[in-house]
């Protein structure tokens, strides 16, 4: 989620295969929350761009920028203008980039803009961790990974440019599994969260041993 200048709370939904418990209600995936009361709740609540009924599926990303909100919606980034004044958007949006890879375990594309206009866009790995039988025990990881020319990565673009495509050519950072979070510090240092590879022990159960929360009693799991 993000807040705007005026003070609405900017929110993107998914509808996905990973649930059967997600499909989002009439209207679309993005939802503008204000509280107009200024009693701690949204008073006012609006769903706004693509629908289901036009292949809309949603996503995670959002920002704003330039007083605009960025949203991911299928494989796409793409822009929605705000005007003054406007609680959501009045006109469709521009597609940013096109053609970001989808399927595989991690589908999703946060995303943040630099204050040098750059788009830094996560594209994920579509397996655990490169195997050519995905999470299936004892099968070592492909040397070389070939899934990293197009997955497991940070990939760059113009955050002002409409119509990009996705490209091996702008990938900017290799080897992150499934970058989360993303934040830039005070002197403009992008640092991104890194989710790391699951199934050590269940794969490799001669080399890692179960963890310590799968040896605790159910009563002490529920309080973690």
């Amino acid at each position: 989620m993000v807040v705007g200048s005026n003070g609405v709370v900017y929110v993107n939904t998914w509808s996905g295969d990973y649930y059967d418990f997600d499909k989002v209600p009439e209207g679309g995936f993005l939802v503008a929350l204000e509280d107009k009361a200024g009693m701690g709740k949204a008073d006012t609540i609006e769903r706004f761009g693509e629908t289901q009924k036009i292949g809309g599926a949603g996503g995670t990303g959002i920002g704003i920028y330039n007083e605009a909100v960025y949203a991911e919606i299928n494989d796409r980034i793409v822009r929605y203008a705000l005007p003054s004044g406007a609680f959501v958007a009045q006109t469709p949006s521009e597609t940013i980039v096109s053609g970001l890879p989808l399927g595989g375990d991690h589908p999703m594309h946060p995303f943040i803009i630099g204050k040098d206009r750059s788009l830094y866009i996560d594209v994920a790995s579509a397996t655990n961790s490169c195997q050519p039988q995905n999470r299936q025990p004892k099968i070592p990881g492909a040397n070389p990974c070939t899934e990293l020319e197009t997955r497991g990565g940070v990939w760059r673009y113009d955050a002002n440019k409409t119509d990009q495509k996705f490209s091996p050519a702008n990938r900017c950072a290799t080897g992150i599994r499934n970058g989360e979070g993303f934040a830039f510090d005070a002197a403009g240092n992008l640092f991104v969260t890194q989710q790391g590879r699951d199934q050590l022990h269940s794969n490799w159960p001669d080399l890692y041993k179960p963890s310590e929360e799968a040896t605790l009693p159910a009563e002490e799991l529920l309080l973690l």
